[in-house]
């Protein structure tokens, strides 16, 4: 594209598509390259931006060759080029471990200002994301983000940003900012080695987003933003694609980003331990970071850190697009019958809670009937409602009234 001052301003994205469409490689989410050395040649004038670190610029005629190299394990459609007039701005985040990482942004020159001031959050998405998954992978190399001619992009230490310097993940958050971020962790250092299992990196991604929140601002903004994710969510197919090809789901729809930050948060409801539920997150990423994953890597380490089986979980909730629905109905002396439909064999260890004015009651239904005699509440009736937030999906259907928590 051009530029408001009609110089050409040119990026790359292509992860559905893969590297190939612009670059000659072995094009395959299942190998990574250790390191990359990257020379882009373009007109006086212009920037050409890369990932990993500046090794310098050389002229030619008429022409500037810059070089840049990536000292780390990178996936390959995250190698990209940005080319414009850009400026550079030079900001330094002192990461939890005492180290300093160069912060770099490149901008185009009408909007330094505006920039400047903008890109002040990102210190803060940094410090929060160190705190929940560890230190930032790319100490060596640095950290930038770049104005691109679209929206975002998670190129590795080279984020693209067009996100047109607002707030709209709240009134001091940048959604591409903070998302992107994410990535750096999920996605760009664990990476997913088929596509099928991109929820790691996208769904990871999204749930990060909630966590920020509840750092930032409590309990109800992780709930709130999780609620208005759970708007989104489709049920069309299985989280988990089909493998060995290259087919990224977020071409027919929205659930490898939002229903899996659900799954993520089910998991944290129902082990109920934060400790356990970070340790596990953590652990993931200490333990995968700068390596290629799947999903039974994720979910052998639940279990392995429980010291339960899971597999009915994500089975359940990766592996088809079903919505678990639990079909209940009460009496009039407040016998609670209930029971699963649309879920698997062994989907009968999922834990619910029913809240009334005074008393929280835990029921884990089968897929057979069962019955509990609810207690009185506090006004001698049986005034009990499920607690929604704390499920990944369930429906009350047939004849009676249907209550979804948006799954």
């Amino acid at each position: 594209e051009k530029d408001k001052e009609k110089n050409d301003w040119i990026g790359v994205a292509c992860e559905s598509d893969g590297a190939s469409i612009w670059w000659p490689l072995k094009d395959h989410t299942a190998d990574e390259p250790d390191s990359v050395k990257l020379q882009y040649t373009v007109p006086k004038g212009l920037v050409a931006v890369g990932n990993g670190r500046y090794l310098g610029e050389e002229t030619l005629d008429t022409k500037s060759i810059f070089t840049w190299f990536v000292s780390y394990p990178i996936n390959t459609y995250n190698i990209s080029v940005y080319v414009g007039n850009f400026v550079k701005i030079h900001d330094t985040y002192k990461g939890i471990n005492g180290k300093n990482l160069d912060l770099d942004y490149y901008v185009l020159p009408i909007n330094k200002e505006k920039a400047t001031e903008h890109f002040k959050q990102v210190h803060n998405i940094l410090k929060t994301y160190e705190e929940v998954f560890g230190e930032y992978p790319w100490y060596n190399d640095g950290f930038k983000l770049i104005e691109s001619p679209y929206a975002g992009m998670e190129h590795q230490t080279a984020i693209a940003y067009g996100n047109g310097y607002k707030n709209d993940a709240d009134f001091t958050t940048d959604y591409i900012i903070l998302h992107e971020i994410a990535h750096e962790w999920w996605g760009n250092s664990v990476t997913a080695k088929d596509l099928a299992d991109v929820w790691i990196q996208e769904g990871f991604a999204t749930y990060a987003e909630s966590l920020f929140f509840e750092k930032k601002d409590g309990r109800n903004a992780y709930d709130n933003h999780l609620s208005f994710n759970a708007l989104f969510i489709k049920n069309k197919y299985p989280v988990v694609g089909v493998k060995d090809r290259r087919w990224f789901h977020f071409r027919k729809g929205s659930d490898v980003y939002v229903k899996g930050a659900w799954i993520l948060h089910t998991l944290r409801e129902q082990l109920d331990n934060d400790s356990l539920f970070f340790d596990i997150i953590k652990t993931f990423y200490d333990t995968y970071k700068y390596q290629l994953v799947e999903s039974k890597d994720f979910i052998s380490l639940v279990n392995q850190k429980t010291e339960k089986d899971y597999n009915w979980f994500f089975r359940q909730y990766l592996n088809t697009n079903l919505v678990p629905e639990l079909e209940y109905s009460t009496t009039p002396d407040g016998t609670l019958y209930y029971k699963w439909t649309k879920v698997h064999n062994d989907f009968d260890k999922l834990m619910i809670k029913l809240e009334s004015q005074n008393d929280t009651i835990e029921i884990v239904p089968t897929r057979e009937i069962q019955t509990i005699s609810l207690p009185k509440d506090k006004y001698g009736g049986w005034n009990y409602s499920f607690l929604g937030q704390s499920l990944c999906a369930f429906t009350k259907n047939k004849e009676l009234t249907k209550y979804n928590t948006g799954l």
